[in-house]
């Protein structure tokens, strides 16, 4: 068996489970998310042969609002206006995501399951990530997500996979698609911002234009490079780093423990759920 652990973004999961095989319901409640996202956990485990699984969730009111009111104030106002049928869709959505993370997982045998009040799934990683490397030579850490905001955690023993792309990036692939050791990547994102996460960065300065900057690319009399060394690129630098540096200050460490996976729970949940495809097709275990 490879030592390599996957640590998932859940709620990147859930969200893509959502958007594929949603509408899928069984006894008249919709169970779509929890088939896309137990769908993808079994591919994850047999697509890089491994069973070591950590788990990690966005929870509460997140604290970057009090850093920085406006953080992803456009998804805020998006979902004011959601119309009935998507205020419908989501109820059911959210639903199944606390039924996942704090009933199915659990009962199932995963005792690596993250959350904090206040926190991302961002913060949960970067703390797995953070912590599970100081001891963790032989292993490696594969990060399931679509979130860019990670490429930092990047390193020799940790890499990104996105579902979506079918791509893992490593530290080499990093470097020669960005020119740039991931560690900077967050100097990046605090002086392009992140239009996603409604982060304003410094007016006219891009991905590109950060990555020429620290390559010492630019001239020192070019606009970008004054912009970004004036008073205010480096506030804007200053305030940014704090709400994109991983983890948020005040996560706590996470250890990491042998799941107890429940052949016999798995597919009870997933016979629950009306997905009996899933309760023959497992993920793989210690046992096998």
């Amino acid at each position: 068996m490879n030592k390599r652990i996957l640590i998932i973004d859940c709620n990147y999961l859930c969200y893509r489970a959502l958007y594929s095989t949603g509408e899928l319901s069984h006894d008249g409640a919709k169970t779509g998310t929890f088939f896309g996202f137990f769908k993808e956990v079994v591919n994850l485990t047999h697509l890089f042969k491994t069973p070591h699984i950590v788990f990690c969730w966005d929870y509460g009111l997140n604290k970057r609002y009090q850093i920085y009111p406006k953080y992803k104030e456009k998804r805020k106002e998006t979902k004011e206006n959601y119309t009935k049928e998507e205020k419908r869709i989501f109820r059911a959505f959210n639903k199944q995501v606390k039924y996942i993370r704090e009933v199915a997982l659990p009962k199932i045998g995963y005792i690596n399951n993250f959350y904090q009040k206040g926190y991302e799934s961002d913060d949960m990683i970067a703390s797995v990530c953070n912590h599970f490397n100081i001891w963790s030579k032989p292993w490696s850490t594969i990060i399931v997500t679509a979130d860019h905001d990670l490429f930092q955690l990047i390193n020799k023993h940790t890499s990104v996979y996105n579902p979506h792309k079918k791509e893992r990036l490593t530290r080499l692939r990093f470097k020669k698609r960005y020119g740039i050791s991931p560690k900077k990547w967050v100097e990046v994102k605090s002086m392009a911002g992140c239009s996603s996460d409604n982060i304003k960065g410094i007016e006219g300065i891009g991905e590109k234009t950060a990555i020429k900057y620290l390559l010492g690319q630019l001239k020192e009399s070019s606009v970008a490079c004054k912009k970004i060394e004036s008073k205010k690129g480096q506030r804007i630098i200053k305030k940014n780093k704090k709400i994109t540096k991983l983890p948020l200050e005040g996560v706590q460490d996470f250890t990491l423990l042998p799941d107890h996976f429940e052949k016999r729970e798995w597919t009870r949940q997933m016979k629950k759920h009306g997905v009996r495809t899933l309760s023959k097709y497992l993920p793989l275990n210690i046992e096998s």
